[in-house]
């Protein structure tokens, strides 16, 4: 009787510890138990720890799913820089007007939840392209439109305001479009 309570706590602890590195939050239970059989503290308290531990784990889940880094639209910055400024320009204008913001890529603004409290859209904004693939014209943004050179997409590594330099922007209606970089004009930021 006490090899075979014995051999049950180690089944019980492998399948806790399994449980503990499995990344699914499923549930599975140690002992089942049957009307008229008696059962001992051991098998109830495996049970409600593998219980325990299925919660915790799902709960530890969806904290992280509501809390996720994904970044947020704020609106344009109410300061203005011409494309050719650098990074750093743009960043500052997006701090200057919403705390803690950043630069928006054109990922994260496609993918933002709407914001009601959005605010500062008119006219148009600079936003960082992500390229997400290659046809036979060249490079496309998100925005689906085929531009030929990385560099018609960011004013030459946002270093470059004159001559047919271009860089992506959008417009205070949603649109991703490019312009030339010698424009001063707001900053799409994100948080």
């Amino acid at each position: 009787m006490q090899s075979n309570k014995a051999c049950r706590m180690i089944t019980a602890l492998i399948v806790l510890l399994y449980m503990s590195s499995s990344t699914a939050g499923t549930l599975s239970v140690p002992n089942s138990f049957s009307s008229g059989n008696t059962t001992s503290a051991a098998d109830m308290n495996s049970n409600f720890s593998a219980v325990t531990t299925a919660v915790n784990d799902n709960d530890s889940r969806i904290t992280a799913l509501e809390t996720s880094s994904d970044k947020v639209f704020q609106g344009f910055s109410s300061g203005t820089v011409n494309g050719g400024a650098g990074i750093f320009a743009m960043a500052q204008a997006c701090s200057s007007s919403f705390s803690g913001s950043k630069i928006c890529n054109t990922n994260e603004f496609v993918n933002s939840v709407y914001n009601s409290a959005a605010s500062n859209l008119s006219g148009n904004a600079w936003i960082i392209p992500i390229v997400t693939g290659q046809d036979s014209y060249g490079l496309e943004v998100n925005s689906g439109r085929s531009e030929g050179f990385e560099t018609n997409l960011n004013c030459s590594g946002w270093g470059v305001s004159s001559g047919p330099t271009t860089g992506s922007i959008v417009t205070s209606t949603g649109h991703l479009l490019i312009t030339v970089c010698d424009n001063s004009i707001a900053v799409a930021c994100c948080k």
